[in-house]
């Protein structure tokens, strides 16, 4: 009678942790993030052209800023997420206003960040 009660003890952990595993969000890939970026430039009315410039400086952005959190995880950095995303985000928003007009940049900080912010 113990064995069957801690034989399904042991049955309840395993699934559970099963579950919560199954559950756990990975980080995307850099260049699945870069992609999608692609993708919402293009249904913005970026000009193919333009979009295709920025690559580069998105794919940075989301690789170093991977990089860095995992290195504040890891117990390899003192800085505080904030900080990381704050320089990350101030250095993609400068390449990025030398690629853009003024109206193209607006429309970039008023719709498509908060879009690109929620597909991390």
């Amino acid at each position: 009678m113990k064995k069957q009660i801690l034989l399904s003890a042991l049955v309840a952990i395993l699934f559970t942790c099963s579950v919560q595993a199954q559950n756990a969000t990975e980080a995307k890939a850099p260049n699945a993030l870069t992609k999608q970026a692609m993708l919402k430039l293009a249904s913005a009315g970026i000009p193919n052209a333009i979009a295709a410039k920025t690559y580069p400086v998105f794919f940075e952005y989301y690789a170093g800023k991977q990089q860095a959190e995992a290195a504040i995880i890891n117990g390899q950095s003192n800085l505080s997420m904030a900080e990381v995303k704050a320089r990350y985000v101030k250095n993609r928003d400068e390449a990025l206003e030398k690629l853009f007009t003024a109206a193209q940049m607006k429309l970039f900080k008023t719709s498509l960040e908060a879009q690109l912010a929620n597909a991390e």
